[in-house]
């Protein structure tokens, strides 16, 4: 955690090179804190990326800040 955190609040902080939104969107409980701090509304974030796809989609986006889905998928035969 930055030196300086402040769980009731977003914050981007800078991480080798990148800057990132100051939220866990791979849980439950990360996605639910986003969502009480307004994560789509405050345009802090250009991608949001997490394995809970309805939850996130239910909970983080509004029709006054939609997201946009996309997906990248692996060739089946470079797989295997």
């Amino acid at each position: 955690r930055q030196h300086d955190y402040d769980e009731d609040k977003l914050e981007t902080f800078l991480l080798d090179g990148a800057r990132y939104v100051n939220v866990d969107t791979t849980t439950t409980e990360g996605i639910d804190r986003a969502s009480r701090l307004g994560l789509a509304r405050s345009r802090l974030a250009d991608v949001v990326a997490t394995p809970r796809f309805h939850n996130a989609a239910s909970l983080l986006f509004t029709d006054a800040n939609p997201g946009r889905a996309f997906a990248v998928f692996r060739h089946p035969v470079d797989r295997a």
